[in-house]
């Protein structure tokens, strides 16, 4: 909780910062506050959308509040819309792994 904390009076300082957004919901993430971390996430995504890490992070949490199929459609978004990075092809293929 400490973590989060600081990032949230990090932002007051800087509230236009992806990656202090990025990084809160990570916190929010290991804290098991899924929805909080979802906010947060996409908040960084609309402060700067081809930010790789936020993304990839939406991704994650989009999976543990169990909402594999919006994770699998972001996924793909990422492969169309991102420069080539191979992390969001590995993640569809785990998806579509467990599902088998």
């Amino acid at each position: 909780m400490k973590f989060c904390f600081r990032y949230t009076e990090a932002l007051t300082h800087e509230p236009y910062s992806a990656v202090l957004y990025s990084n809160r919901a990570i916190a929010h993430l290991r804290l098991g506050l899924h929805a909080k971390a979802l906010v947060d996430v996409q908040k960084a995504i609309s402060l700067k959308p081809k930010y790789i890490i936020a993304n990839a992070r939406k991704g994650t949490i989009l999976v543990k509040l169990g909402r594999i199929q919006d994770a699998r459609n972001h996924y793909q978004h990422c492969i169309k819309s991102l420069k080539p990075n191979s992390q969001f092809r590995e993640a569809l293929k785990a998806l579509d792994a467990a599902k088998a």
